[in-house]
């Protein structure tokens, strides 16, 4: 058993040459379940969230600053590679890749949530997700590497339509109730991000980058 552990321990940190802000989004995401467990006013949870988001976006910004201005470093001091430094569009289009990319995308993701968001509550009229849930899930969505973040979103939207169905054929209820997977976001992240190597080693589609 514990060697399937070491196994396992040594898959998830292989696994950050696929995704480089991974021990970064294991502390985010760590502090960001002690603030949701906590027995904070859901007003103040919210403010902590926006700020929260706002305060994860600018890490991974200082992050692949820091990881461009290294390649750079390292690049200039080689005997060989100092040549590739010169070229700059080459340089750019390394450091843009490799540093930059996935975080883009990340906020691409971000704004697809929104867009769903804000387009399931336009086609039933009315709020479905509650308001921390509005932020909590578009914040959940930027730990994730793309478009790994998509099957997240997908998963979490498919379980919320099971407990919309199991609501109304065993319940006998309307859609004019409020069916939330609120709370069970931020442990279906966390069963996510343990899994993420696993399932992205046996589903290569998921690694795909632009």
């Amino acid at each position: 058993m514990l060697s399937y552990f070491y196994l396992y321990l040594e898959k998830f940190f292989l696994f950050q040459k696929y995704d480089i802000y991974l021990l970064i989004s294991f502390l985010l995401l760590f502090f960001l379940t002690l603030i949701y467990f906590s027995k904070l006013e859901d007003s103040k949870k919210i403010r902590i969230y926006k700020f929260f988001l706002i305060l994860s976006i600018l890490i991974f910004i200082l992050f692949s600053i820091y990881l461009s201005q290294y390649q750079y470093s390292i690049w200039k001091n080689h005997p060989i590679s100092k040549y590739l430094v010169s070229q700059k569009g080459y340089f750019i289009g390394y450091v843009f890749y490799h540093f930059w990319l996935d975080f883009i995308l990340r906020l691409v993701a971000i704004g697809i949530v929104f867009v769903i968001l804000i387009f399931l509550e336009f086609v039933f009229k009315r709020e479905i997700f509650y308001d921390d849930e509005k932020i909590l899930i578009p914040l959940l969505t930027l730990f994730f590497i793309f478009p790994f973040n998509m099957f997240f979103l997908f998963l979490g939207f498919f379980m919320l339509l099971l407990l919309i169905g199991s609501g109304l054929m065993f319940k006998k209820t309307n859609l004019k109730e409020r069916y939330s997977f609120k709370n069970y976001w931020i442990y279906l992240a966390w069963l996510i991000f343990i899994f993420q190597p696993l399932i992205l080693n046996n589903y290569k589609f998921l690694q795909y980058k632009p």
